[in-house]
């Protein structure tokens, strides 16, 4: 299972929110569904902070939500491996079983450098840019960040 951003698709508004189409995908699946734009600014850098539990050995389940709709993705995690729950509301409608944690970190780096590729992105949300560049960066290291 890996985070999908499409870079084509990423637009900064007047407000300074970052969207575009993110989903996730495994082999034949995609979740919540292969064009969902939400804010991928907030969404990266909140999951990569609950990813960053998942990688230090802080927490075992964590839930990444998406901002538009009621659709979240649950881990349940042991060990270097992962099981994820694709929900609607309380409702699941998927999983997929045996996620390597470190592919769904790298996964998680890709889409972020898809991002901090975005000109606009850079130049009108210096400070997001920044805080995503270090999630990453801590994400990429296993290092626990200080909240904001």
């Amino acid at each position: 299972m890996r985070v999908v951003i499409r870079p084509e698709t990423i637009e900064v508004s007047s407000h300074n929110r970052a969207t575009g189409v993110i989903y996730f995908a495994d082999n034949q699946e995609v979740f919540p569904e292969a064009n969902w734009n939400d804010f991928v600014d907030v969404l990266l850098l909140e999951w990569s902070r609950q990813l960053l539990g998942v990688a230090s050995g802080r927490m075992e389940q964590v839930t990444l939500r998406f901002m538009d709709g009621p659709f979240s993705v649950g881990l349940v995690c042991e060990a270097t491996q992962c099981r994820a729950l694709f929900k609607h509301g309380d409702k699941i409608v998927g999983s997929v079983g045996e996620i390597e944690v470190a592919d769904l970190i790298q996964s998680f780096m890709s889409a972020g450098e898809s991002l901090l590729n975005n000109g606009a992105f850079l130049t009108q949300m210096p400070k997001e840019a920044s805080e995503l560049r270090v999630a990453l960066t801590q994400l990429k290291r296993g290092v626990p960040q200080a909240r904001q």
